[in-house]
């Protein structure tokens, strides 16, 4: 399904008001899952490692914009890691003793320590005169809290959905892991949706036993309950800017295939969109019944599911003893 529904909104309130996304740890670009909003979408990415920021600088569309920005919980100067492989690179030091019973673990070994300008994301918003998010993705290894909490304006006002890199075991020494983000984020209003989970298998015996390891990471997916959504709205004046917010978090829970909550946000949350435009969205969600949902149970299924899912374990890409579940973050 087309994320922005039909040519009628794209008109009237997706041309004016694009989506709007924060990529923070921008390092590798844009996701693939995000391309397919590309034709009304403004991406602000926040990179400090400058190997990765010089990449991505180089990059001609005008609708991605790249800040050589650190991002904490405030103002500060601190020492960052860089490390072999620049992805894993932290505010954190690697925890050596733990990383050290995994394979590739050189990844993480420390080839320069430099001192960098950290800002809140509310600050750097609040100078570039950015009011409006819609989404923020984080993935800045292991500082994603501070990162978080240092958006607690735009979170509070603005922002419908998240997708942030949460840890379960310390990769970095004094890192906060999942159970506290998950906290943080659900006293602002927002709901755990999806978990993309990343599983090692230790090195003395990577190849025994089943394909999954000990749950160290996952992608988090989360969006703002339909009450707490219902707040922003309230708070926006103007009729089309209102109806615009409410479209963009619809097309956000299409791009992660949730359609039975943008059609939940719809209905409830609709209320200023005419007839015409309520009905045309309503049979555009509805044309989209799967494949799943139009066959019949029948005697034997199960067996076949777990038949399939037995066979799919079997064949998965498997890493030096790390495997991720092969799949987009949502609901595919």
């Amino acid at each position: 399904m087309d994320i922005f529904i039909d040519p009628l909104f794209c008109e009237h309130y997706y041309r004016e008001f694009p989506v709007v996304l924060m990529d923070i740890g921008a390092s590798g670009g844009l996701s693939q899952a995000w391309r397919r909003a590309q034709r009304y979408l403004r991406v602000i990415g926040f990179e400090p490692d400058q190997r990765a920021f010089a990449n991505l600088a180089r990059s001609a569309d005008p609708q991605l914009e790249y800040w050589n920005t650190g991002l904490y919980r405030e103002k500060a100067v601190l020492d960052f890691y860089l490390t072999r492989k620049q992805e894993v690179s932290s505010l954190f030091k690697p925890h050596r003793e733990f990383l050290d019973e995994f394979p590739e673990r050189e990844r993480f070994d420390i080839v320069e320590t430099t001192r960098i300008q950290f800002d809140t994301l509310d600050n750097q918003l609040q100078q570039h005169r950015v009011s409006d998010v819609d989404f923020i993705k984080v993935d800045t290894q292991g500082s994603e809290l501070a990162v978080l909490e240092g958006s607690r304006g735009i979170l509070a006002s603005s922002v419908f959905g998240l997708e942030v890199e949460v840890e379960f075991a310390p990769m970095y020494q004094g890192q906060p892991l999942f159970s506290n983000l998950d906290s943080f984020v659900r006293q602002l209003g927002f709901q755990l949706f999806d978990l993309k989970c990343g599983y090692w298998k230790r090195d003395a015996g990577k190849s025994y036993g089943g394909a999954r390891g000990q749950l160290i990471f996952a992608d988090a997916l989360y969006f703002r309950s339909p009450q707490s959504f219902g707040e922003i709205l309230k708070r926006i004046d103007e009729g089309s800017r209102r109806k615009s917010k409410l479209l963009r978090a619809v097309s956000v829970c299409i791009l992660y295939g949730y359609l039975d909550y943008a059609l939940e946000l719809f209905d409830r949350l609709g209320h200023d969109f005419s007839g015409q435009e309520i009905d045309l969205f309503r049979k555009k969600i509805k044309r989209e019944t799967q494949l799943w949902a139009r066959l019949p149970y029948f005697p034997g299924r199960g067996k076949i599911s777990a038949l399939l899912y037995a066979l799919h374990r079997m064949v998965r890409p498997i890493y030096k003893g790390w495997a991720v579940i092969e799949r987009e973050l949502g609901n595919f």
